[in-house]
């Protein structure tokens, strides 16, 4: 998939290619969906007969702004006619439409749940340009869903809506949970603080969650809600990715500044962390360990993964986006990593550009020394560990990981391969 710069308004794009075929393999399908306005496309998974895509759309409303949309297509990309009101149902195809006037909707993670339903989180706004609220939305399988326009929030036979949290907040990441329940992932932003923090929120099967209206976290039947706030002024944690692991707990992903080596707030000087909790969302005292803690008995730990403070502003910059527990019990992670040179005046002299990074670690988080240019092969406990960095000369970003049958990895990233084109 390529986006080249355009000044026409934006469609979303679909393109089904056959990895490591023959050279008569290729692209099978090319489709695009969207109107006259602007349109995306922000996730997408392979279904029963078809493909799911969770999108948003300017073209099909009276006002500005982003309303949600779920596309659900055929084998060969094909859907229903939407184009009268960006609506359509027909034969194991539909296009569904969530928000209006005063519910600007953005999706930002599409699941399938048990129920052949779909799981949708992101946020939701009361205009165009106010702070938004975690939003959770789940719909059957041919995506309907309850009426949230009044309140937010709304409960029907297998669907609901739930409108929460602080302004400014965003889900990033959702998941079905082994229960039934949801377990969702969540960025906010505390402006007394100046400090962006992560929430990690349990919902049962119907939705619902513990009480927070007097407290920050809470714990209830089959759900909880924990909230990050090392108390650190001006400092990143920005959750990306949430996964269950086998033995019930929870596996985190993301980037931090927290525990850099440049006292300047506003250096970017991120680190990936990589932070497992038990079943309750719990894990251990990483703001004691500078990011890095472990409780085995309990199944927790925190990693943080980047290359040291070099001094005189000298300094690398990782991006922690997605993980996974692997076939071993161990987990994988992926990001970018790049080296930014040092200031004249108020720039730079010179910068690397990103380069994708993958890392294997053991069942606790470990892997081998990856210091000195951010690769490295080992064994922990007979386990194999490693740290790649991938790409070409310019820059490239992994988005996501996956383990394939014969123990390898798929990993899905962005390359820009010129000033003007961005590769995928």
């Amino acid at each position: 998939m390529k986006i080249k710069n355009k000044s026409t308004y934006p469609t979303i794009l679909l393109l089904a290619i056959m990895f490591f075929m023959p050279p008569s393999f290729g692209v099978t399908f090319d489709k695009t969906y969207g109107g006259s306005s602007w349109d995306y496309g922000d996730f997408f998974q392979l279904d029963d007969n078809g493909y799911v895509i969770v999108a948003g759309t300017q073209s099909y409303q009276s006002f500005t702004g982003y309303v949600g949309w779920l596309l659900k297509t055929d084998l060969n990309g094909n859907t229903c006619d939407y184009s009268s009101d960006g609506e359509c149902t027909g034969t194991n195809v539909f296009v569904k439409r969530y928000g209006g006037m005063e519910n600007f909707v953005r999706f930002d993670y599409l699941g399938k749940t048990s129920d052949e339903g779909y799981i949708m989180a992101g946020s939701k706004r009361q205009t165009a340009f106010s702070d938004p609220y975690f939003f959770l939305l789940k719909t059957d399988a041919d995506g309907n869903t309850c009426d949230f326009y009044t309140s937010g929030n709304c409960d029907g036979p297998g669907v609901f809506a739930r409108t929460f949290g602080n302004p400014t907040s965003l889900i990033t990441s959702a998941q079905q949970t082994s229960d039934g329940g949801y377990i969702t992932l969540g960025s906010t932003y505390d402006a007394g603080l100046g400090l962006k923090l992560f929430k990690l929120i349990k919902f049962d099967s119907t939705g619902a969650t513990c009480d927070i209206s007097t407290t920050t976290t809470c714990e209830g039947p089959n759900s909880f809600v924990k909230f990050l706030n090392p108390g650190l002024s001006g400092k990143v944690f920005e959750a990306r990715y949430v996964q269950q692991t086998t033995d019930g707990g929870y596996l985190i992903a993301g980037n931090t500044n927290a525990f850099s080596g440049t006292a300047n707030t506003w250096e970017k000087d991120n680190h990936i962390f990589l932070i497992k909790t038990d079943a309750n969302g719990n894990t251990c005292d990483f703001m004691a360990g500078n990011g890095v803690c472990e409780n085995r008995a309990l199944g927790q730990f925190s990693r943080i993964f980047g290359r040291p403070y070099l001094g005189n502003n000298e300094l690398y910059d990782e991006q922690g986006h997605y993980a996974q527990q692997t076939s071993d019990g161990g987990y994988v992670v992926v990001g970018s990593t790049s080296f930014l040179g040092p200031y004249a005046g108020f720039r730079r002299t010179w910068w690397d550009y990103p380069q994708a990074w993958i890392i294997k670690t053991d069942d606790y988080g470990i892997t081998c020394d990856y210091s000195t240019d951010g690769n490295c092969d080992g064994n922990i406990g007979g386990k194999k560990v490693f740290a790649k960095t991938l790409g070409r000369v310019y820059w490239n970003n992994a988005n996501s990981v996956e383990q394939t049958s014969d123990g390898g990895y798929i990993i899905a990233a962005v390359s820009q391969v010129y000033c003007n084109e961005i590769s995928y």
